[in-house]
């Protein structure tokens, strides 16, 4: 696997679980929706480095991040529906995008690095980043296709990427509800999608892992033979 550039792959896993950790203690705020705004414009900076060494993702990642930077902001500043369902798709778009690079990335690594641990665990985090929007979406499209949502523009935003996460991780609580086909077939792909990722992630790592082990023994032995010959 091509290294990322320094701090990449961690910057982008810093800014996940730092929205994850204080976005539910400011939902309630009224500014809130800057929070927000100011965090996936660090994912989109921080997504966008991580393919700097590589010319044609970068290319591609920032034309898909422009849009997507300027949308977040004018549906902060300007709220309206059709802004909204512009902002909605131009992230679930270029999320998708990132993600799909980055398993690629992942996946051509031949060795257990940092790296490789950190972009498989930035993989799995964006999948239910990605996922939150493609439910907001679908709620735009067809209406009241979530049952148990919260009042309010932010904690119904926030409940969208809570339940996200639960399906993702296939918790399932039941106090948010899918009721649409569209919502509920969304919600199939997810739990699908983030058990067969972590089943396949899972032994490559410890493939890749194994293979190194005997690697090692073997440049070893191969070391001591020519020690003993010589």
């Amino acid at each position: 696997m091509q290294q990322a550039p320094r701090f990449g792959f961690s910057s982008l896993l810093t800014g996940m679980i730092g929205i994850q950790l204080l976005f539910p203690y400011v939902v309630h705020s009224r500014f809130a929706g800057y929070f927000l705004g100011i965090g996936l414009s660090l994912l989109l900076i921080s997504s966008v480095y991580i393919f700097s060494h590589q010319r044609r993702v970068l290319i591609t990642s920032a034309a898909l991040a422009i849009p997507t930077f300027g949308s977040t902001w004018f549906a902060q500043l300007y709220p309206n529906p059709v802004i909204s369902i512009f902002d909605t798709a131009t992230n679930a778009l270029f999320f998708g995008y990132v993600i799909a690079q980055l398993i690629a990335k992942v996946f051509s690594t031949r060795q257990v690095t940092r790296d490789t641990i950190s972009g498989s665990i930035c993989v799995y985090l964006l999948i239910g980043y990605f996922w939150t929007f493609l439910y907001l979406l679908c709620d735009h499209i067809w209406p009241q296709s979530f049952e148990g949502l919260s009042a309010g523009v932010m904690v119904s935003e926030y409940n969208y990427f809570y339940y996200s996460f639960v399906t993702l991780t296939t918790l399932g609580y039941g106090d948010i509800v899918a009721r649409t086909p569209p919502a509920q077939s969304l919600a199939v792909m997810e739990a699908i999608t983030g058990q067969i990722y972590l089943t396949v992630m899972v032994a490559r790592l410890v493939g890749m892992h194994i293979s190194q082990g005997i690697s090692k023994q073997e440049q070893e032995s191969a070391k001591r033979t020519d020690y003993t010959e010589s």
